[in-house]
């Protein structure tokens, strides 16, 4: 995302998490739909655009379909001019289920 939080690029892996297509490129982030639940993201990127550090969380996917890692990171153009905000969304097991899971292992 450029300054203005309108969309330059992205991959079509990240279809598969937020709603996102081709004819986006240009609009806002704000304006798209995501079964993430993320309130604060247009201030999260407004605030790694201000500061220049990046910002890491875990959401949770509505209705209870798993968990994401985001990371936005800022872009710096090729004259390290701070020009926009990479956005990860990384796909995380449910951390809850995994922990119980060792517990039950470990208790054997």
């Amino acid at each position: 995302m450029d300054k203005n939080l309108l969309i330059r690029s992205f991959t079509p892996a990240v279809s598969q998490i937020v709603n996102i297509l081709p004819t986006d490129k240009g609009r806002p982030i704000t304006d798209l739909s995501s079964p993430l639940f993320v309130p604060s993201l247009a201030v999260d990127i407004s605030s790694v655009l201000a500061s220049g550090e990046a910002i890491e969380y875990r959401v949770d996917r509505e209705n209870g379909g798993g968990h994401h890692l985001i990371r936005l990171v800022p872009y710096r153009d090729s004259d390290n001019h701070l020009s926009g905000v990479v956005a990860t969304f990384i796909d995380v097991p449910d951390l809850h289920a995994e922990g119980r899971q060792r517990g039950s292992l470990g208790s054997d």
